[in-house]
């Protein structure tokens, strides 16, 4: 674990084979129109938000995921970097019941991105959330990086790379666009259950 102003990174956590399996997994799921496109939701324009997404943990996914083993292994190298995030920062392990209830994958073009500059607990409706995290499952040779405006760091879009940060105002973070190719990402929050 690398660990910069509270953004704990891990290099490799997914093998080659198993970010491809999962973005072939997202692929076939876009193929049966289960795809969301950021888009779609109110007041969203493509030069501030735009990409698209499957969620891992819905019901309708889950029946179709080719290898349920897979999303169980991801999830059991996940609990152990959060484990040793929590060695750093023991708070975290006095908090009541939570956990991870939504994770996808998000399909992101050239030019498209999250471009506006936000952190992950920004209303009530997201005040759950403690922390989120992102696996990038390819890399992006130019551009798509993960980009922190306060501390000032970019995160390269590497194949299998796992980041965790803290949900809250601190971490005012954005995606940059991919621009020498597509960028899949797995993603999600630790939030109050």
């Amino acid at each position: 674990m690398k660990l910069q102003q509270d953004i704990a990174i891990w290099e490799q956590l997914l093998t080659p084979q198993e970010c491809h399996t999962l973005t072939q997994h997202y692929e076939m799921m876009s193929s049966m129109c289960l795809s969301f496109s950021r888009q779609q939701l109110k007041d969203n324009v493509s030069h501030k938000k735009a990409d698209h997404s499957v969620s891992m943990l819905d019901p309708d996914c889950l029946t179709l995921t080719p290898d349920q083993a897979l999303i169980n292994d991801f999830l059991r190298k996940f609990w152990g970097c959060y484990e040793a995030y929590t060695e750093k920062y023991s708070l975290l392990k006095e908090l009541g019941q939570h956990g991870i209830r939504f994770i996808k994958i998000q399909k992101t073009l050239p030019s498209e991105g999250y471009h506006l500059w936000h952190y992950e607990s920004d209303c009530v409706e997201r005040s759950s959330r403690i922390c989120a995290w992102s696996v990038f499952l390819n890399t992006v040779e130019t551009g798509g990086e993960t980009e922190f405006l306060y501390q000032q760091l970019r995160i390269p879009a590497t194949q299998g790379t796992l980041a965790i940060w803290p949900a809250g105002f601190t971490h005012v973070h954005r995606g940059n666009p991919p621009l020498s190719g597509e960028k899949y990402l797995l993603t999600g929050w630790i939030e109050f259950l």
